[in-house]
């Protein structure tokens, strides 16, 4: 009879408990800060620090992560294995194949990201914030438009108000937002709509000579978009939220998770309002 070395009946044995999880596909997609695929800050970023810690503690799942456009995610949810994304915005889902965690974060809304010349050209101030509904009354207008992306509820039903005149242009892949603002430095479309802590990053990084305007939009005053965890609407997909859901209670607490999204996601000037509104609204919602 053969004699196989302890080693190796080991190393065996968790090589088929490792094939036996079921697998878990987790999606990026290039938009810094959310996410660093590559350079000095890779991982860092909030949506890879989110899915790391989740990582760690659905120890029931082999993790496997992939790189996608959003114009992709669309239709990618029910391929294959579970598919999960960090950083999609809560409920509702904005088109069917997904649901969503509870939240785990608030963003500023977005606002307005134009050029001061833009600006000038339509005798509109640069340091007053807007009403979205009013600023896009005012045509001829076109929009950059990242495919596959929402503005939450309230934004994205006042743009659909506007589909019969309002010029969309869509910046498909590729490197996404970076993508955008190019186009909009070079006059490929009037504006775009855009969180503010992104426009921040990607000005001083890659465009610290271009005049971008960030404006408020008024319809958004004193509200926050909330973040959540997004996974394949399928009865896998629904236990893999369950999970991650038990797994927040203690992910939504820790210093480095706090740490991380006060790196790329809020100014020190909003730390106060922001820990207060967090604490609040995301360590203890109200009964849905």
């Amino acid at each position: 009879m053969t004699r196989w070395p302890a080693i190796f009946i080991l190393c065996l044995s968790a090589s088929v408990f490792a094939q036996s999880k079921p697998v878990l596909v987790w999606l990026k997609n290039d938009a810094p800060p959310f996410y660093f695929l590559d350079g000095p800050n890779k991982g860092t970023a909030y949506g890879d620090v989110l899915q790391s810690l989740l990582e760690e503690r659905l120890v029931g799942y082999t993790h496997k992560t992939e790189r996608i456009p959003l114009s992709r995610l669309q239709h990618y949810w029910q391929k294959g294995p579970v598919k999960c994304f960090a950083t999609m915005i809560h409920r509702p889902p904005i088109y069917s194949g997904y649901l969503t965690s509870r939240a785990t974060v608030l963003y500023r809304p977005q606002g307005i990201v134009t050029t001061r010349a833009f600006l000038e050209s339509r005798n509109i101030s640069p340091d007053k914030p807007v009403s979205l509904a009013e600023f896009l009354d005012q045509q001829p207008l076109s929009m950059g438009y990242i495919a596959g992306r929402s503005f939450g509820a309230t934004l994205d039903r006042i743009i659909a108000q506007h589909d019969d005149v309002l010029e969309t242009i869509t910046r498909p892949g590729g490197t996404e937002t970076k993508g955008a603002l190019t186009m909009l430095a070079f006059g490929r479309f009037d504006f775009m709509i855009e969180y503010e802590f992104i426009l921040d990053y990607l000005r001083h990084r890659d465009f610290p000579n271009t005049q971008f305007v960030f404006l408020p939009i008024t319809e958004m005053a004193g509200a926050y978009i909330d973040g959540a965890v997004g996974c394949s609407d399928s009865k896998p997909g629904r236990q893999v939220l369950a999970a991650i859901d038990a797994a927040l209670e203690e992910v939504l607490t820790l210093p480095v998770y706090r740490q991380t999204i006060e790196r790329w996601l809020v100014k020190p000037e909003q730390h106060e309002t922001y820990w207060r509104d967090y604490d609040a609204h995301i360590l203890n919602p109200a009964e849905p």
